[in-house]
């Protein structure tokens, strides 16, 4: 189940210890998705939301897409001293 906090606070923790940032959708199995829901702070989200205990992968840039190429070892050269 998807849920969304919307509280007073920036982020929250939930019993697992997963940080849980204020309007950002995550995915719970459905008892403690409900449970949450519950409480006014907890909605029913939807669309995209990540997964309890995942961390976020990070958008490669030009240079690491390119690793090993003439592109990204110019890359690597001008972030040498």
């Amino acid at each position: 189940m998807k849920v969304t906090y919307s509280g007073p606070f920036d982020a929250v923790r939930l019993p697992s210890g997963e940080k849980v940032t204020n309007g950002e959708p995550i995915e719970v199995d459905d008892d403690l998705g409900k449970s949450l829901c519950e409480q006014d702070d907890w909605q029913a989200a939807t669309g995209a939301a990540r997964t309890e205990g995942k961390k976020r992968v990070p958008r490669k840039t030009s240079a690491t897409k390119a690793k090993g190429t003439k592109a990204a070892e110019a890359a690597e050269a001008k972030e040498k001293p």
